[in-house]
C-alpha cells in the first residue's frame, strides 16, 4: 500500500526538478536571446536586413556584457545541477529583474524580454520556498545558512 504523503513528496520533487530545469533553461537562454534580438531601426529596415551569424560575438564584445552573460550562465548550471537551489533562485530572480529594469528602454511596455523575465520569476518563486528536492546534489536547505 502507498501511503499518501510519499507519494505527495515524491510528485514535489519532481516538480521541483521541472522547475530547476526550466529555471535553469530560461537562465541559459537569456543571455543569447539578449544579443541576438533586433534593435528598432532593424525592424523598420527587416526586408533589408540579413543577418549574420557573427552577431552573438559583435554584441558579447564589450566585456561587461560578457561579464553578465557568464553570471547566467553560471547561475543556470548551479540551479540545474541543485546546488543550493534555494539562494540560487532567490539571486537569479533578483539579478533578472535588476537586469531588465537597468538596461530595457521601457521596461513595463510588455515585450518578449519581459515576458521571459516574467516566467522566469514565476518558476523562481516555487523554488524558493521548497527548495530544489530530493533530486539535487546539496539538499541541505536553509539549514547551513543560519
Amino acid at each position: 500500500m502507498i501511503k499518501s504523503p510519499s507519494v505527495a513528496r515524491y510528485l514535489s520533487d519532481v516538480c521541483c526538478l521541472g522547475l530547476r530545469l526550466a529555471l535553469a533553461g530560461t537562465l541559459l537562454l537569456h543571455p543569447v536571446t539578449l544579443a541576438l534580438r533586433l534593435d528598432e531601426p532593424m525592424r523598420a529596415n527587416a526586408s533589408t536586413f540579413t543577418p549574420r551569424p557573427s552577431v552573438f560575438l559583435l554584441q558579447l564584445s564589450d566585456i561587461r556584457n560578457l561579464v553578465v552573460a557568464m553570471l547566467f550562465v553560471l547561475i543556470g548550471v548551479w540551479i540545474m545541477f541543485g546546488i543550493h537551489t534555494r539562494v540560487m533562485a532567490l539571486i537569479s530572480a533578483a539579478l533578472l529583474v535588476t537586469f531588465h529594469f537597468a538596461v530595457s528602454r521601457n521596461p513595463m511596455m510588455l515585450t518578449p524580454e519581459t515576458l521571459q523575465v516574467m516566467i522566469a520569476v514565476l518558476f523562481a518563486i516555487p523554488l524558493i520556498f521548497l527548495g530544489g528536492g530530493k533530486f539535487s546534489l546539496l539538499r541541505a536547505g536553509w539549514s547551513r545558512l543560519i
